[in-house]
């Protein structure tokens, strides 16, 4: 995560936050997800992830992704983004995940079914030293 003006920090950067899938039209702050290639954008960000940044990924939604391993029943969403295109232009590889620094999933909302799962537009995103 390096390039001429040194690294990319994000490892311990609190509280990102980004619109999944920018793709997603909103409806009411809600979007209805499948499987497939995602592109982010961060709406709260930090100095080293900063607002309007673009982040290219890959979302699953299942089925048998649990939201915790001792609560099967309760299905979740996993996503990754693996490339930062930041405002200035440069571009970095990254490790996000959906989710919080203890949650790395989210949790699938009441209506989804398979191959249409309902999650809210905008969710927190955290970066991680390795793949969850």
């Amino acid at each position: 995560m390096w390039d001429e003006k040194g690294p990319l920090r994000l490892i311990g950067a609190g509280n990102l936050y980004a619109i999944l899938d920018v793709h997603q039209p909103d409806n009411g702050g809600t979007g209805v997800y499948r499987d497939g290639p995602i592109v982010g954008r961060i709406t709260k960000g930090d100095a080293n992830m900063p607002e309007g940044t673009l982040l290219y990924g890959q979302l699953w939604t299942g089925p048998g992704i649990p939201l915790e391993l001792d609560r099967p029943e309760e299905e979740a969403v996993i996503a990754r983004y693996t490339e930062a295109l930041l405002p200035d232009g440069r571009k970095f590889p990254v490790c996000i995940v959906l989710g919080n620094s203890s949650m790395k999933r989210w949790e699938k909302m009441p209506g989804s079914k398979p191959g249409a799962t309902i999650l809210p537009r905008e969710l927190p995103v955290s970066a991680v030293g390795r793949w969850p």
